[in-house]
């Protein structure tokens, strides 16, 4: 799971967590088991949508037994949050490589739009996933699930906010009405996330 790195080290910038290779054996199978479930429920909601997708179809289609896909993921709710997080993850990506672009802040806030665009038009199953999940469907989700999609959303919009505010710094942004480095971040980002 990424996670932001210490104060001093980037802000945003992402720190590998967990190696695959320390896992134990159930632990892999459990993860692997996962996988599988996600995989199969993705397909059903890009070809059902949400409210084709239920945990008795998704129980049958992976040959999971319902108890066994219980344990890990409460409700649906739950199961669409954890893709929306794998595809916020994927947008992070490449979000964090245009940032990371050698250029003004200019050319780096306009390289982190177009990477935003690209992925919408590259993954419009995984934008459709993200759009998914909002609204009521957190209501329903577990603290930890919309937690862990929060987060990742965070890390999005600080990526912006620090751009903008490397801007600020540089005198290559002057703020105007008042305005925050977060009202304009907020702005841009709904522009662009909308």
């Amino acid at each position: 799971m990424p996670r932001r790195a210490p104060p001093g080290q980037g802000g945003w910038k992402q720190v590998v967590s967990v190696s695959l290779t320390t896992l134990s054996p159930k632990q892999r199978e459990i993860r692997e088991r996962e996988e599988l479930i996600l995989s199969v429920a993705r397909e059903m909601l890009l070809e059902r949508g949400y409210y084709g997708l239920t945990m008795d179809r998704i129980a049958d289609e992976s040959d999971c037994p319902k108890g066994t896909m219980y344990q890990r993921f409460g409700c649906k709710e739950d199961i669409v949050l954890a893709l929306a997080r794998q595809s916020l993850e994927k947008r992070f990506l490449m979000m964090e490589r245009a940032a990371s672009f050698q250029g003004t802040t200019r050319e780096r806030a306009v390289a982190l739009g177009e990477a935003v665009a690209l992925f919408a038009r590259l993954y419009p199953g995984d934008s459709r996933i993200m759009h998914t999940a909002t609204g009521p469907i957190r209501e329903k989700a577990s603290q930890e699930r919309v937690a862990a999609v929060a987060e990742m959303e965070k890390q999005s919009f600080t990526m912006l906010r620090d751009l903008l505010r490397d801007a600020v710094l540089k005198g290559e942004l002057v703020l105007q009405y008042q305005a925050s480095i977060e009202e304009m971040a907020f702005g841009i980002w709904a522009l662009v996330d909308g």
